[in-house]
């Protein structure tokens, strides 16, 4: 993501290129195949994922003026040949704040700013000493419950040092302070995870399909649809399914977990999706249209009426901040020229 980035700034819009940045295009393949990959819009490049890309400097400086007019987003289009089946239903609303729902039931909109550079606004978790009353009367330490309706994002700070970032309808059920030897929080939805570490106590990511263990990473974890898919970006961590033993992965691994196997399923994964969520990018690599309209539906609140679900089935790679507002991110959608894609009120409409 950092190389993204850095590609980014260098073809910003109108912006012209040194001769600096020229050289550190051509002395840094990583940086180089960035600023290709932002390249490969609309018939500007042929790319063929089975062939090496390689470029002179004067063609570089000549795409990348080209590019420049295109900076914000980047995809690869080509038929899909899985079978799969249109998304067309309108998603649920939640709500329309963020809530916290306090130890004593009470059901709390929170008042949060952000940055316009930033795609997440950030909860810090108050000191037990402003629940000090609840402890007493509860006889425990108090739990909070954050609820993150669509349409929005959020990055908690637990008392630990702890970040989540919070995907749009989500819930988190966390302690305001952690006692004992366990760190333990409950996650419907999806969230990422950066946990500080604290070798004496182990943090726990429960789930309704079982535990995810970590011994001090950063990893994702996704609890929808009766199942619970854990990521490990760095770090070690660990799943137990309910009622069966622990098993560790690896990081670039994914496991499953869902009621019809006991035993996780472990696969490798590709973590630049969700590092680039953490870092504030919407990031979709191959996958298809469907899928993108439903996660921009999901994060910006909004429905989709499709009247050509053979589009649906087209693969992409796409990139855009998160702080985007849904007209940009629609708008570049729409770029593919391949049918239409547009914003009608709180609707994305595919035709």
């Amino acid at each position: 993501m950092k190389k993204i980035e850095e590609a980014i700034h260098i073809m910003e819009p109108e912006a012209e290129l040194t001769d600096e940045q020229l050289r550190m295009v051509e002395n840094d393949a990583e940086l180089r195949e960035a600023c290709q990959d932002i390249m490969i819009l609309q018939g500007m490049l042929a790319d063929n994922k089975k062939t090496t890309r390689t470029f002179s400097l004067p063609a570089i400086k000549w795409i990348a003026a080209a590019a420049a007019l295109f900076v914000g987003a980047f995809f690869l289009l080509w038929p899909n040949q899985r079978n799969t089946t249109a998304s067309q239903e309108s998603l649920p609303l939640l709500s329309s704040t963020i809530t916290i729902t306090t130890p004593d039931g009470q059901r709390q909109a929170l008042s949060l700013e952000k940055d316009g550079d930033v795609a997440d606004a950030i909860y810090t978790v108050p000191t037990a000493e402003k629940n000090a009353s609840l402890s007493e009367k509860f006889g425990e330490v108090p739990v909070e419950t954050v609820t993150i309706p669509y349409g929005h994002s959020l990055q908690i700070i637990l008392s630990d040092g702890t970040r989540v970032y919070m995907h749009p309808g989500s819930r988190l059920v966390y302690p305001d302070r952690f006692v004992g030897s366990d760190r333990k929080v409950t996650l419907s939805g999806e969230a990422y995870f950066c946990v500080a570490h604290d070798s004496e106590r182990p943090f726990t990511v429960h789930t309704t399909q079982g535990d995810v263990r970590d011994y001090g990473t950063e990893f994702n974890v996704c609890a929808e649809d009766g199942k619970t898919e854990v990521v490990l970006v760095e770090g070690s961590v660990s799943v137990t399914p309910i009622g069966n033993k622990e098993h560790f992965l690896q990081p670039g691994q994914m496991a499953t977990l869902d009621a019809q196997h006991p035993t996780p399923v472990i696969q490798a994964a590709d973590t630049d999706p969700y590092t680039a969520w953490r870092d504030g990018y919407f990031y979709f690599n191959e996958q298809t249209l469907d899928d993108i309209i439903t996660q921009l539906a999901c994060s910006y609140n909004l429905s989709v009426e499709c009247h050509n679900p053979d589009l649906l089935h087209l693969r992409l790679r796409y990139i855009i901040p998160r702080n985007s507002t849904a007209a940009y991110a629609v708008e570049i959608l729409n770029r593919l020229q391949r049918g239409h894609v547009s914003l009608e009120g709180n609707r994305i409409v595919v035709k």
